[in-house]
């Protein structure tokens, strides 16, 4: 996948926080938007999206997100 977002950041809200890209959520493969209850998870995702890549325009692999896809996984089941 190509990287196309420049900056990561979290949101908090009464669901948890999101992690947006450019400002929009991220969403799991249903829809959803993706939230997490504690914002040093939140923070952690996203520092590994802003390394994901490198810069805009980057390649990165899904591999390059461990914390993505296990708080995904939690929140989809």
């Amino acid at each position: 996948m190509r990287r196309f977002w420049q900056t990561v950041t979290i949101e908090p809200g009464d669901a948890g926080y999101a992690i947006l890209l450019d400002g929009k959520p991220m969403h799991l493969p249903g829809g959803a938007v993706m939230r997490v209850d504690g914002e040093r998870l939140a923070r952690a995702i996203a520092e590994e999206w802003q390394l994901a890549g490198g810069t805009t325009g980057g390649e990165m692999s899904f591999a390059d997100t461990p914390l993505t896809r296990l708080a995904g996984t939690t929140q989809q089941r």
